[in-house]
C-alpha cells in the first residue's frame, strides 16, 4: 500500500518558496533598483566631482585676485611709506638745522647781552664822568663869574662905547645909593642876543665884595621903593621907563636851572626864587627853611612831593 504524503501548509511552502528563492533566485525588482541607485550614485559623484572642480577653479581665481590686489595695496602702501620715510627725513634733517641755527642764535644773543650790558656798563662809567667833568666845569666857571653882574633891559645906543657903559653902571649906583668908581670895574660889555637893541650888559668888578653889595643895594632900593622899582627914568636913559634888571651872572646851566625854579615857584605857591653865588634857592614862605636846587630831577621830586 503506497504511502501517502501529507501536503505541507501553504505557511511552509511560502517559507519555503521563500528561502528557495532568497537562495537560489535573485531577485530581478531588486537588482534593477541596486542598479538605478549605483547609476545615479556615480551620476551625482561625477556632478559633485564637476562642481568641486569648478569651486576649485573659482577658489584659485578668488585668491590670485585677492594676492593681486593685496600685493598691488602693498605696493601702493609700500610707495607711500617710502613717501612718508622720505618727508620724514627731510622733516629730521631741517628739525636738525634748525636746532643747529637755535643753538647758533643762542649763542650770538648770550654775546649779544653780554655786549650790552658792558656797553651799558660803560656808558654808566662815561655818564657818571661827564657828570663829574660838568660839575668840575660849572664850578670854574661859576668861579670866573663870581665877580660878575648882569644888567637887563636897558637900551641899546648907537655907537655905543665902554664909556657910555661906565657911566650907566656909575649912574645906577648913584641911584641904589652905592658910589662906584671906574677902578672899581675890571670889564664891561654888551652880550650878544638875538633882541640886538637890549643886549644885557655884563659888569665884571675887580672883587666880589664890590659886586655883592651892588646886589644888596638893587634889592634894598626895591624892596624900599615897591610902587617905583629901579627903571630907566630914574637912571636918564629912556623918556619911557622900563623895569631894569640887576642879577648875578650865571652859567648857561645855572640860567636854565633858574628860569624852571622861578617857574616852578611860580606854579607851587613858592614866595621866594633867588640866586646867590651862583646858586639857585627857593623857599615857600618867611620863616619855611631854603632849599638850594641843585639839579632839574630835584624839582621833579619836589613837585611830586
Amino acid at each position: 500500500m503506497p504511502l501517502k504524503r501529507t501536503p505541507p501548509p501553504a505557511n511552509a511552502l511560502l517559507g519555503a518558496g521563500q528561502l528557495q528563492h532568497s537562495e537560489s533566485a535573485p531577485n530581478i525588482t531588486t537588482a534593477q533598483e541596486h542598479e538605478d541607485e549605483s547609476g545615479e550614485i556615480r551620476a551625482l559623484g561625477r556632478n559633485i566631482k564637476r562642481k568641486r572642480s569648478d569651486s576649485s577653479e573659482e577658489l584659485s581665481n578668488l585668491k590670485c585676485e585677492i594676492t593681486s590686489m593685496f600685493a598691488s595695496w602693498k605696493a601702493e602702501q609700500d610707495s607711500k611709506f617710502d613717501t612718508l620715510l622720505i618727508a620724514l627725513n627731510d622733516i629730521k634733517s631741517q628739525n636738525a638745522n634748525i636746532h643747529k641755527s637755535l643753538e647758533f642764535l643762542s649763542e650770538k644773543y648770550d654775546e649779544l647781552i653780554e655786549r650790552i650790558n658792558t656797553l651799558e656798563q660803560d656808558k654808566r662809567h662815561q655818564r657818571d664822568y661827564i657828570n663829574t667833568l660838568e660839575t668840575k666845569i660849572e664850578n670854574l666857571e661859576r668861579n670866573f663869574k663870581v665877580k660878575s653882574i648882569e644888567i637887563r633891559n636897558i637900551p641899546t645906543k648907537i655907537n655905543e662905547t665902554t664909556e657910555d657903559l661906565m657911566k650907566i653902571v656909575q649912574k645906577t649906583g648913584a641911584v641904589i645909593d652905592l658910589k662906584i668908581e671906574k677902578n672899581d670895574i675890571c670889564d664891561i660889555y654888551r652880550t650878544n642876543t638875538k633882541n640886538i637893541t637890549q643886549k644885557p650888559i655884563t659888569v665884571n668888578f675887580n672883587s666880589a665884595l664890590t659886586k655883592e653889595k651892588f646886589l644888596k643895594s638893587v634889592k634894598k632900593f626895591n624892596r624900599d621903593n615897591r610902587g617905583s622899582t629901579l627903571n630907566t627914568t630914574q637912571l636918564k636913559i629912556d623918556e619911557e621907563s622900563r623895569p631894569v634888571f640887576v642879577s648875578e651872572l650865571l652859567t648857561a646851566k645855572a640860567k636854565r636851572l633858574f628860569y624852571l625854579a622861578r617857574d616852578f615857584a611860580k606854579s607851587n605857591q613858592y614866595s621866594f626864587c633867588w640866586t646867590s653865588h651862583g646858586r639857585i634857592f627857593i623857599r615857600k614862605n618867611e620863616g619855611s627853611p631854603q632849599v638850594r636846587i641843585d639839579g632839574e630831577d630835584q624839582l621833579l621830586q619836589l613837585k611830586g612831593k
